[in-house]
């Protein structure tokens, strides 16, 4: 090159010539046009480099457009081939090229081997033979290099260094200033962008607003083919794509939905990647290799070249990722970094704004819904309207394909399903029904069953038909997973710090319940809970009201039965003359008095007068004074209010409340305390109580019947006894008759107690041998009828099916043996009178059966076998009693 130097005049005309020509440029392109049109003609080259280097990135690129040139081919291809760089800039071989600090003039065959760049194989192929290189200094700071390429080796001469050096500083100087120009036109433009972009953020309400208008705002400041915009949910460990969820990728909506990319995924480390090392850009090529994501499935077939992508920020906080693909090679530099950050951090602000107001709304929501529920759930009455509230009201605001709720019985290891209703079922859940066709509803082992783990306390839990069922099995598992199902959220109900039950939802996808889901789930189960508590409470309360008025329906059939007045045993003057007194007194309110020896039949008298009185339609109700302890009387008596003394845990009604519109039998009052018997006495005059421990005053309408085998009087008047209290209920008084004192009712008695037992003991009653009659007459009886009654049925169960005999010695009184003389054609006559009636009663009897069975007497359903007798003998007792 040294034939053509030029002389020092011409030397400084060519330097104010380039110097001109630059000075005239304020954009790169401008200055490729100067260095090709003009240097090219002053310093003679075959291909020129220019580069810039990036310290903070440690890469340095060349500064050159495709299609701006037409002097050099091996430039265009080079930029198409995207061989501009950027190119790493430290670390390299320190004999490498662009380490230069001075002029050098280096063989491209040499540098190829040092510096192992694919711009080598381009430059040889071209057939570039030597380089002139030299760095871009600018106040002793090198901002570049920049080399002149020659196809003739020996071109360039140690000569020519003070020309190109002074070449390169002009060219310093320009590329600096057109560097900072470029900067602040860039910034500029950026600023112009994101207010415009900044203002269509300002309007976005909603996610789907943010992708439709916001990013096609940006789509004309920072062009793409197709974008990104993830959203984190980094506490659950996952991710959904805005952009695929609102249908605006350009992918096929056929190809997305086979993907399975809709709605949230598991957090994938392709996202994370661009999350944390971004912004940067990447070759798709690359990007596929590296990593695996479901997008790729379909990213790849649309020819994408080039991805940029960076975090999504909401103060210091990472919510997501936003990415842009280019379907160009170069779609991307290194310049676009600054920029793309501006506007992923202007996303972040609005995605963040866009993802507040939707949880707010999501939480409103929710609670609208939580009240729905609640509300539906209050109203439960029972199982049938709990099942209404799960599929018609639960099902709308949290769907699932089937649900489960079973009830545990921790103490004897077991559980069982209660969603067991057919009708409401059928047109819900057909995978219920098969459980409840195939009889999989019964009671199961609950330990280390799948119910077991989904009612542990720290649910709610997740669970995967086909893998956790291998581990925690259960016999509905393979009937649901034939149905399709996959997928389980289930929770325990809790009543306190018990666990009673498990709540379950059925997904046909396996990955359709997620821990975002949990805490709706888990305010919806606790809702579920008071409603199965309040069913099974309501349960219990009809199952113990069914049992209370079975039991009082019997108890009341029992007294109408046992002790109604027309089955009071007996005909003795004495007993007439109770019978009146009773007809007399009993439809009044007068405070009866009845008094006898133990065992004559007290009660048995004052429920008689109950039940012909005008209160006959409330129960009597009776207290035994004797058998309270003196301690708890009062409170029996008059109730008590919660906390009124220890173990008084809840308010107690007292009897005379309870009794209240009817009639108060007080047994053995005779027992009462007498530091009580004030407090009675005001209750009786008064008709006024207090419970105790409370202040209230409580007005009561009762009829006082009481009855005492103590002689009140004598009682009262030795002061053991209140003398007001005793007046008081002294009004009409009652005497009951001993036993041997109506002698003529024994037989009767003995007679009914014995037919009684032996319809007890389904037994036949043949009647009583004459000589136990003797001994039942010349007896005392000082336990009086009750006395009477057990030696009967005593007698019955030993003599079953024979007449009866006692099984203990009947010892006469003395005044009994002495007036036996006197007395015995009077007791021949009365057991006479007794074998007729007994023979009747038979007669009654046989006759009665032998009607219901059509006078039937052999076979399963004739007379013999209901009378549990021979046939034969049947036959020959009807003969006897006229029966034909």
């Amino acid at each position: 090159m040294s034939s053509k130097k030029n002389n020092g005049s011409s030397y400084d005309k060519e330097l104010l010539r380039i110097s001109t020509a630059l000075l005239a440029n304020d954009n790169s392109k401008g200055l490729l046009r100067t260095l090709y049109d003009i240097i090219h003609d002053i310093f003679p080259f075959d291909s020129a480099g220019l580069f810039v280097i990036d310290y903070d990135k440690d890469v340095f690129y060349e500064i050159l457009e495709e299609g701006i040139l037409t002097q050099s081919d091996l430039q265009d291809t080079l930029t198409a081939k995207d061989l501009l760089g950027p190119f790493g800039y430290s670390g390299n071989h320190p004999d490498t090229w662009f380490y230069a600090n001075g002029s050098t003039i280096c063989s491209v065959a040499c540098q190829s081997k040092i510096y192992r760049n694919p711009q080598w194989k381009l430059m040889k192929k071209y057939g570039l033979k030597e380089m002139i290189v030299g760095p871009l200094m600018v106040n002793d700071h090198k901002i570049g290099f920049f080399c002149f390429n020659s196809t003739k080796k020996g071109f360039y001469k140690e000569e020519d260094f003070d020309l190109f050096e002074a070449i390169g500083s002009q060219l310093a100087l320009a590329v600096n200033n057109i560097r900072a120009n470029e900067m602040m036109l860039v910034q500029k433009r950026n600023v112009e962008n994101l207010l415009t972009i900044s203002e269509s953020i300002v309007t976005v309400d909603s996610a789907n607003e943010l992708i439709s208008e916001v990013l096609a705002k940006v789509k004309t400041v920072f062009p793409y083919d197709d974008a990104g915009l993830f959203v984190y949910d980094l506490k659950n460990q996952l991710e959904k794509d805005l952009v695929v969820d609102y249908g605006r990728i350009t992918a096929p909506a056929d190809r997305i939905a086979a993907g399975g990319v809709v709605g949230w995924m598991p957090l994938n480390e392709a996202s994370l990647y661009f999350a944390e090392k971004g912004p940067l850009r990447s070759k798709v090529s690359e990007l596929f290799k590296r990593f695996k994501h479901p997008h790729f499935e379909f990213l790849t077939q649309e020819g994408f070249q080039e991805i940029i992508g960076g975090p999504l920020k909401n103060g210091n906080n990472l919510i997501g990722m936003l990415c842009f693909w280019s379907k160009n090679k170069r779609g991307y530099d290194d310049k676009q970094l600054s920029f793309f950050k501006l506007i992923s951090d202007q996303i972040g602000v609005a995605l963040g704004n866009v993802l507040a107001k939707e949880e707010l709304i999501v939480r409103q929501k929710r609670i609208e819904d939580l009240l729905k529920i609640s509300t539906a759930a209050s109203n439960i009455q029972s199982r049938r309207e709990l099942l209404k509230v799960i599929f018609e009201t639960i099902k709308p605001l949290f769907p699932f394909d089937s649900a489960g709720l079973f009830l545990i019985d921790a103490e004897n290891d077991a559980h069982n399903e209660i969603l067991d209703d057919v009708e409401i079922l059928g047109s819900h859940d057909d995978s219920q029904v098969s459980l409840i066709n195939t009889h999989l509803l019964g009671t199961f082992k609950h330990e280390g069953s799948a119910v077991d783990y989904l009612s542990r306390p720290d649910g709610p839990h997740l669970f995967n038909l086909q893998a956790d069922g291998k581990k925690w099995p259960h016999p509905q598992i393979d009937v649901m997973l034939e149905y399709g199902l996959r997928q389980v959220i289930g929770i325990g109900l809790r009543s306190g710090s018990e666990t009673f039950g498990m709540l379950c939802f059925n997904s046909k996808k396996e990955d359709f319940y997620s821990e975002r889901d949990f805490s709706f789930f888990k305010a919806i189960s606790e809702q579920v809970a008071l409603a199965v508590k309040n069913v099974l409470a309501k349960e219990e309360i009809t199952r113990l009201n069914q049992e209370l008025k079975q039991e009082r329906d019997y108890l009341i059939d029992e007294v109408k039965a046992e002790h109604n007045f027309e089955e009071i045993i007996g005909n003795s003057p004495l007993l007439r003359e109770v019978f009146k007194s009773i007809e007399m007194v009993a439809h009044t309110d007068a405070t009866v008095l009845i008094e006898g020896e133990t065992g004559t039949g007290k009660e048995l008298i004052a429920r008689a007068i109950h039940n012909r009185s005008d209160r006959k339609r409330k129960p009597m109700v009776k207290v035994n004074c004797a058998t309270l302890p003196k301690e708890l009387i009062e409170s029996e008596l008059f109730g008590h209010e919660k906390g009124s003394f220890t173990g008084a845990f809840e308010r107690r009604i007292g009897k005379f409340e309870l009794a209240n519109k009817s009639t108060l039998f007080l047994d053995e009052i005779g027992e009462m305390p007498v530091e009580l018997q004030a407090k009675l006495l005001r209750a009786i005059q008064e008709k006024e109580i207090e419970r105790l421990g409370g202040k209230e005053t409580i007005y009561v309408d009762v009829r006082i019947v009481a009855a005492t085998n103590r002689n009140l009087k004598e009682e009262a008047e030795k002061g053991d006894f209140r003398q007001d209290l005793y007046y008081r209920l002294n009004v009409f008084p009652i005497q009951m008759p001993a036993l041997r004192e109506r002698r003529d009712d024994i037989p009767l008695l003995a007679t009914y107690f014995a037919q009684k037992y032996a319809a007890k003991f389904h037994t036949y009653f043949k009647g009583i041998k004459e000589k136990a009659m003797q001994e039942l007459l010349a007896y005392d009886w000082p336990g009086n009828i009750r006395e009477l009654e057990n030696l009967v049925e005593q007698a019955c169960i030993l003599h079953q099916g024979r007449a009866l005999s006692w099984a203990r010695e009947l010892v006469p009184s003395k005044s009994s043996k002495g007036a036996s003389k006197q007395k015995r054609s009077t007791q021949q006559f009365d057991i006479a009178a007794i074998k007729e009636a007994q023979l009747e009663q038979e007669r009654e009897t046989l006759l009665e059966v032998l009607k219901q069975t059509n006078w039937r007497i052999r076979g399963p359903k004739g007379a013999a076998k209901i009378l549990n007798m021979k046939a034969t003998t049947l036959e020959y007792r009807m003969v006897k009693l006229g029966l034909k």
